[in-house]
């Protein structure tokens, strides 16, 4: 039974360094023989045994900032439209570049995996920037390359 493994972020309260102008992020895909131990997201591509790509699978991505800010509701509106759409291929990956700023503000992102027949769908991935990992020899930092 193949499962996915997704990412939370948390709310990053005040920025030494600033957001990126755009950041890449590199989506993984994988399906899995067996549950992997929880590991926690910090933007570098991580590593899962018993897994294995899955290509053909594709993400809408919602820049869901201007309801964001407000509430810290990461529901994508009902009538939102797609910032963009990237399908994974070759190792279960698919790669695309975000804006860091949104009307001015850091931006906050939604990842939608689009249902496939006999593949289990992602929960929502929800990207708010500036991504910070804690873990790197300059963690004040943001990240510029993120994997999820």
């Amino acid at each position: 039974l193949p499962f996915v493994l997704s990412l939370g972020t948390a709310d990053v309260s005040a920025a030494v360094s600033p957001t990126p102008e755009n950041v890449t992020v590199n989506l993984h895909k994988l399906k899995f023989t067996s549950a992997p131990e929880n590991q926690i997201n910090n933007g570098t591509e991580l590593t899962f045994p018993n897994s294995e790509p899955l290509n053909g699978v594709e993400f809408n991505v919602y820049d869901i900032t201007a309801t964001y800010y407000p509430s810290k509701d990461t529901a994508v509106p009902a009538d939102a439209t797609p910032f963009a759409s990237v399908t994974t291929s070759g190792e279960g990956l698919a790669n695309l570049t975000l804006p860091g700023k949104s009307e001015g503000k850091d931006a906050v992102y939604v990842f939608v995996e689009t249902p496939k027949p006999g593949v289990e769908t992602s929960p929502n991935n929800v990207l708010s920037l500036p991504f910070y990992n804690p873990d790197s020899s300059d963690p004040d930092k943001p990240l510029d390359t993120i994997h999820l």
